[in-house]
């Protein structure tokens, strides 16, 4: 069975309000900026306490919300602790969400009492998938929390504006003193505004403010005007330092690229804020990543969808209809504006590039706040926004999370974690550039590396087995077994051949690896059965017309067997041949007494002593 990856990035915006702030220094939002305030606030105990938690922390694109806004936007404030997790797929299995059994031991807004609830938390983790969200809650039984919650479509609970209200409650080892804390995420964290994400304050000092909001209505007054205050462009030096670039974690890509194919997006204009619903900025976006010398990557724009992103469904979206409600509304222009991402990875096809390993992506979507029309209404941040997100829903983490980040090629880059808002639209910049050749790297092959192998025969216990594994590319090929291990008596040589005679029943799982003469690498998990009474398979089919002969390669039959094409036994006007020297199959007749297509695929199944083979497709 595929196995199921989603790694999602998330943008989240906080623009500068009438407040009197001035406008955002991104060195607020990093953990050393905050130090100082810490260590005068709370004294070093309580810093060092609150230190011990970054590095659990995700990685995420975060501007958060202040305290006011944050308050005001939420439904329900409670403390309490976790009890119970479990995750489970939604009804149609598009992604998978986390259910927190939580005890609720005080309520500080909201018509709800100490007790047990239960929240729905979008993404987690079951034996047969993942729906990672960078920038949700990390959970963990026992731990106490303060958390500002807003129900679903349904009235069910989750966390307001993802981990932004999210705080955990722990103790200061040198005084004992509770304390609240929201740990500064870790990598691939994007930032844009002047309010810091970390947070360690005491816990009663900050339940006291967010008590008097509440009490006296602040935490509900109505959103202000935003101002958008742009960032300068970053200054180019003559002598920049060398380039870097990272890829979402575990490693992603597309093969699409590999085989001269496009990957392919369409737009859900629905509830867009952009003039064009988000079609010109789209087309912008994927001129910009196709249009990388030496990348075989190529984005399209293919027309319009109703699908509406964050599902795997087999659509790469990019949309701006929140059909999964799966967003807050904006306060004052701030919350989560975008998630964009990996919807779905087949974890069993994976390349090798330079030491790195990528699985398959198989969609990949965009998703915006339909009601942040004060920042996405602006084609230029649009297009910028949506060039960094698409980024991440190719394979690519951010070049750098550094505010104080001393590349200025990596400050510079598109997929830097802070937004530029300099006028750039769809653009990449060096890193991003140099990412895209390492990632889709252009091949003059005709044929790229790929392996075509993806069923194997039964090996027949007590009896010599050979089959040959095949692959597309520039060779010689150097084959091996990556993980797990073949049946007894069965090993594969280098040159891509399962060999040896199987010693007793059994069916095992593995992975093998081909790398081509550059180097290039490419796996694949197979499996194999041993046994004595093995089922048919058809490795290969070919109709000759000059001759007038269906010739099929086929393991485990005889002159006895069956076969069917395109669902229709066929009854050969001569009989059939069976050579076994060459595991071939040999039928005599034109197309018609055949069965056969000219024009269209052809379907294949053998039969013998009641068992079927494969559906070989020629």
């Amino acid at each position: 069975m595929n196995r199921i990856a989603a790694a999602i990035l998330v943008t989240v915006f906080l623009l500068c309000t009438a407040s009197g702030r001035s406008r955002f220094r991104p060195s607020h939002v990093l953990v050393p900026s905050m130090n100082r305030r810490w260590a005068v606030t709370l004294g070093l105990g309580s810093l060092a306490a609150c230190l011990m938690l970054a590095e659990r922390t995700t990685a995420t694109t975060i501007v958060p919300l202040t305290d006011d806004d944050l308050a005001a936007s939420s439904s329900v404030i409670v403390e309490g602790r976790c009890q119970r997790l479990r995750a489970e797929w939604n009804e149609d299995r598009t992604w998978i969400h986390t259910l927190v059994t939580f005890k609720v031991t005080k309520v500080i807004k909201g018509d709800l009492q100490p007790g047990i609830i239960e929240l729905r938390q979008f993404g987690g983790q079951l034996p047969d998938g993942a729906t990672i969200i960078w920038g949700a809650p990390y959970w963990q039984k026992g731990w106490e929390m303060l958390l500002f919650l807003n129900p679903e479509t349904d009235g069910t609970l989750r966390v307001a504006h993802l981990s932004l209200g999210y705080f955990r409650i722990i103790s200061d080892q040198r005084t004992g003193e509770k304390l609240v804390v929201r740990s500064m995420p870790g990598p691939n964290v994007r930032v844009i505004g002047p309010q810091p994400f970390a947070r360690c304050e005491k816990k009663d000092d900050f339940v006291a403010r967010i008590q008097s909001l509440v009490i006296s209505g602040a935490a509900g007054q109505a959103p202000r005007s935003p101002r958008i205050e742009p960032r300068r462009a970053v200054g180019r030096s003559p002598n920049r330092p060398p380039s870097d670039f990272r890829f979402l974690s575990p490693g992603f890509r597309w093969f699409e690229p590999d085989t001269g194919d496009r990957i392919r997006f369409r737009v859900n204009r629905d509830r867009s804020p952009s003039p064009s619903g988000g079609m010109d900025e789209a087309i912008a976006t994927a001129a910009a990543w196709s249009g990388v010398p030496g990348s075989s990557l190529r984005v399209e724009i293919a027309g319009e969808t109703t699908a509406c992103g964050l599902r795997a469904d087999g659509t790469n979206a990019i949309s701006f209809n929140d059909c999964t409600g799966r967003f807050d509304p904006p306060v004052n222009c701030s919350g989560v504006v975008a998630i964009g991402g990996v919807a779905q990875a087949v974890t069993n096809q994976s390349v090798s590039i330079g030491g790195r390993t990528f699985a398959r992506i198989q969609d990949g979507d965009l998703i915006f706040n339909p009601d942040f029309g004060c920042i996405l209404s602006d084609p230029l941040l649009l297009s910028e926004i949506m060039t960094h997100e698409m980024g991440h829903a190719l394979g690519f983490g951010h070049s750098s999370d550094q505010a104080d980040e001393p590349n200025e090629i990596l400050r510079d880059a598109s997929l830097f974690f802070i937004a530029h808002l300099d006028g750039r639209g769809a653009s990449l910049r060096t890193d991003d550039m140099d990412g895209a050749r390492f990632l889709y790297r252009a091949t003059p092959s005709s044929a790229p590396l790929a392996i075509l192998t993806d069923a194997l025969p039964d090996a027949v216990t007590g009896s010599p087995f050979d089959f040959g594994l095949e692959a597309t590319g520039t060779g010689p090929f150097t084959w091996s077994v990556i993980d797990g291990q073949l049946p007894g008596g069965l090993s594969l040589s280098s040159n891509g051949r399962i060999l040896g005679t199987a010693t007793s029943e059994m069916t095992t799982a593995f992975t093998v690896s081909v790398r081509d003469v550059a180097n290039f690498e490419m796996s694949r998990s197979l499996a194999l059965r041993s046994t004595g009474n093995p089922a048919p398979f058809v490795a290969a089919a070919k109709f000759m017309s000059a001759s007038q002969k269906l010739i099929i390669t086929a393991f485990n039959v005889d002159a006895s067997a069956s076969i069917s094409v395109n669902g229709v036994p066929v009854v050969p006007p001569r009989a059939v041949k069976f050579k076994a020297a060459k595991n071939r199959l040999i039928l005599t007749g034109s197309p018609a007494d055949l069965n056969i297509r000219t024009d269209a695929p052809n379907t294949i199944v053998v039969g013998i002593r009641g068992q079927i083979s494969n559906s070989f497709v020629f």
